[in-house]
């Protein structure tokens, strides 16, 4: 119940009210990018590194990876596993990715 009150505030544009431990809850973080995509920016750094939660968000949002953790952004093998479920991660991987053949074959 607690959760849903502050998830209210997400809703709402208002983040800054949302304590800081929320921001680190998979579920609460899962339903706030469900709202928004950009909402993943104030997620937690443990959450924005975590893979397996990545790619569950990629898979919803490809607008999200703008605000994963830079090395993951630099993971080849890890864009390589994710860009079948969104191709329109390719915007914000690292540059020196962005020409790599292996992944402008996967685009």
């Amino acid at each position: 119940m607690i959760k849903r009150q502050f998830l209210e505030n997400v809703f709402i544009e208002q983040h800054e009210k949302v304590p800081i431990k929320l921001w680190d809850d998979e579920d609460f973080v899962w339903n706030a990018v469900q709202w928004n995509g950009f909402n993943l920016k104030y997620a937690s750094e443990r959450l924005k590194k975590d893979k397996r939660f990545i790619i569950k968000i990629i898979k919803y949002s490809g607008y999200s990876f703008k605000y994963v953790d830079e090395n993951l952004k630099k993971d080849k093998k890890f864009i390589m596993e994710i860009i079948k479920f969104n191709k329109s991660i390719f915007n914000y991987i690292d540059h020196q990715l962005k020409n790599d053949e292996e992944i402008l074959l996967n685009i």
